[in-house]
């Protein structure tokens, strides 16, 4: 994105489902670091005053990280430079990576090295009455880690765990029903890296 003329905004709309996690990325701003260049995330039919997610970016890189999108719709992202300033930047939206092989009593699992604000999800089948429990190393950065339910999300999470090393997280936890679960990873900040899951 380049705004070349001062008092101009840009707009970039997306479409987003109900649920959906993502995270805004931005490099390569050569907008003036001295001031704060304003970035909205707004849901359908709002506004700046009711965004879901904002970021005063001063600085050449910035994140606007985990954000849940409460209902299906039109998306937008609204970028307005301060006073005169122009510039240019590169904005990339980013949902979950998604790991695949994760299951109960099956093989360590190693995600792939995330970007910054980009979080994991990794879905496996349970059955109901089971107990589960979930172990991870090789972390390069600190986690937060949520077990979901059938079509929750971490709002109504059934274990969870903020770890910055290796170790056993969740309590033992019994599945309600017979489903499919999901461990939704959300790395501190703009953390990269990677991990290993069983």
């Amino acid at each position: 994105m380049t705004l070349g003329t001062a008092g101009t905004e840009a707009l970039f709309a997306f479409n987003g489902t109900a649920g959906q996690q993502v995270s805004l990325y931005v490099t390569n701003s050569t907008f003036p670091t001295a001031d704060s260049q304003m970035i909205y995330l707004i849901p359908p039919g709002g506004n700046t005053s009711n965004a879901i997610g904002t970021l005063g970016l001063s600085s050449s890189t910035g994140i606007m990280p985990s954000i849940h999108l409460p209902t299906t719709g039109t998306y937008t992202v609204f970028v307005v430079p301060y006073g005169t300033d122009t510039g240019s930047m590169t904005l990339q939206l980013l949902g979950p990576i998604v790991v695949n092989g994760l299951s109960i009593g099956g093989s360590p699992v190693t995600t792939p090295v995330n970007l910054p604000g980009q979080t994991y999800s990794a879905a496996f089948r349970g059955t109901a009455g089971q107990q589960i429990s979930l172990s991870y190393t090789n972390l390069t950065s600190c986690n937060t880690f949520y077990a979901i339910p059938p079509l929750g999300t971490i709002s109504n999470a059934i274990a969870s765990s903020s770890v910055c090393g290796p170790g056993t997280g969740f309590l033992p936890v019994i599945l309600a029903s017979t489903d499919i679960y999901t461990i939704f990873i959300e790395p501190e900040g703009g953390s990269t890296g990677s991990m290993t899951l069983q």
